[in-house]
């Protein structure tokens, strides 16, 4: 059920006559009602927000996210962490920004590369937490590990402000050092001002 959901995505499953979303959305659904965690997770997904010929339904979004992260199930952990870093349009979920990190680290564990970008967003810009940008870093060049390309953009970002940060920390041992070099003959003679 669920890899026939993923071919309907495709256009791929021969068997669906429609195809497309509202295919997918009927194979994941029943993958789900079995208990199948990614099933679980791709229904979710595409009824969040709806699809083509998939009504949106936040209710049953979050019904089969929670469904599937109580089995652990990484990315839907991570699409739960992201409900509550902004809450629902709907208003079933608040915005919880302590509940969305504490999601993204269990994704993130899990192996999720969006929830290791995402926490690693909060501790960059210090949403939700003090700002560490060696654990933003870490959790970047997990996610980078995986290809994920917001993860290698932020990963570039913090290490070009890394670069100018000690390029400006360097600027002015740099310049005292060249004044210093440039007026050697200015410095007085420790012996003629001892005399």
């Amino acid at each position: 059920m669920y890899n026939a959901g993923l071919l309907s995505l495709q256009g791929r499953n021969a068997g669906d006559s429609v195809g497309g979303a509202a295919a997918a959305a009927t194979w994941f659904l029943q993958g789900a009602e079995h208990g199948h965690a990614g099933a679980q997770h791709r229904y979710a997904s595409l009824v969040y927000e709806g699809a083509p010929g998939v009504p949106a339904s936040t209710p049953d979004a979050l019904k089969w996210w929670r469904a599937a992260a109580t089995q652990g199930h990484a990315d839907a952990l991570c699409s739960l962490g992201c409900v509550h870093q902004t809450g629902s349009a709907c208003g079933a979920v608040p915005v919880d920004v302590a509940r969305a990190a504490v999601l993204f680290e269990q994704a993130a564990q899990g192996g999720s590369a969006d929830g290791a970008y995402h926490l690693a967003y909060f501790y960059a810009k210090g949403v939700g937490t003090e700002p560490d940008l060696e654990v933003a870093t870490a959790l970047l060049q997990l996610a980078a590990k995986q290809n994920h390309g917001p993860a290698l953009a932020m990963l570039r970002q913090l290490q070009q402000q890394k670069n100018a940060t000690s390029q400006s920390l360097l600027a002015p041992i740099q310049a005292q050092s060249s004044t210093a070099v440039e007026g050697d003959d200015e410095l007085p003679d420790l012996d003629e001002s001892a005399k």
